[in-house]
């Protein structure tokens, strides 16, 4: 069976968005279920590559009026290096590390280090844990096993309500687990890899 979102009446996909098999599958098998909902949505982001998610961190800083505290980002290219704390970081490491530390929940380029704190939430439970000394791995954007559904008006409670029955109902949908981001406004779905 072919499967091919450009046709989706539901589930559209944003101009510009690079298309991978495995999401292509989890897309169209959504798009029903936004039907039923009478529902229409919009597929952000699939695969990415680390200068994008570099350009999406440098946005970030901008928007939260960071770039007076770590102008470095700005200028810098993904493997530009500086020290922090007697030890050789991206230059870009330290503000990806305050975006987290203000809780704006984004992949790093390439893996690295948490240089500030940042507190999650443990699942399942009210405790939150300091991530501060992790390393965070980067986005499975890159691996092209993504999707992010953009929220509408209500942020993203909507698409996630439409998602988790879908989960339910069709056990096959190719969807290994929902993050919601709420700062970004999206829905991201990590999805099966076909082979």
């Amino acid at each position: 069976m072919v499967f091919n979102p450009e046709e989706n009446k539901w589930l559209k996909l944003k101009e510009g968005v690079i298309r991978t098999p495995s999401t292509d599958v989890v897309i169209c098998k959504l798009d029903p279920f936004f039907g039923e909902k009478n529902h229409k949505a919009f597929v952000t982001s699939i695969k990415r590559e680390p200068t994008d998610q570099l350009r999406i961190i440098k946005n970030y800083i901008l928007q939260k009026h960071l770039d007076k505290d770590y102008p470095e980002i700005l200028t810098c290219n993904l493997n530009d290096m500086t020290t922090y704390e007697c030890k050789s970081v991206y230059k870009w490491q330290l503000g990806w590390s305050k975006l987290l530390n203000i809780g704006i929940v984004i992949n790093p380029p390439y893996e690295a280090e948490v240089l500030l704190d940042y507190f999650k939430s443990v699942a399942g439970t009210l405790d939150k844990v300091n991530k501060k000394g992790s390393i965070i791995k980067p986005s499975t954007h890159f691996l092209g096993i993504a999707v992010d559904i953009g929220g509408g008006s209500n942020n993203v409670d909507d698409e996630v309500k439409i998602i988790s029955e879908a989960m339910k109902r069709d056990k096959k949908l190719g969807i290994i687990n929902v993050v919601i981001e709420r700062d970004n406004n999206c829905c991201h779905l990590n999805c099966w890899k076909i082979l």
